[in-house]
């Protein structure tokens, strides 16, 4: 396409008969998430954060990809250690 853009990002696969797009997972090498409390052992709750949406998600992928996952902890309690990273 231009001089930066060297690697392919989508392939074009056939199944059944039938052209499709493929686009080939990429690596995350760190994924941000925000949780409620920690654990010294990484274990998160989310029960006041307002929106869970995709926290697992992108923490699994990250750890699949041997990436970091960073949870931005907030309040305090006798079990929570801010800062803990996953």
């Amino acid at each position: 396409m231009n001089e930066k853009t060297t690697a392919d990002l989508v392939e074009i696969i056939e199944l059944g008969g039938q052209e499709y797009l493929f686009f080939p997972a990429m690596n995350i090498d760190v994924a941000f998430i925000r949780a409620t409390t920690a654990d010294p052992s990484g274990n998160l709750t989310f029960e006041h954060e307002s929106l869970l949406s995709d926290a697992r998600l992108l923490a699994t992928a990250a750890k699949n990809s041997g990436g970091t996952v960073i949870a931005q902890v907030i309040g305090d309690s006798e079990h929570a250690a801010a800062g803990i990273c996953v």
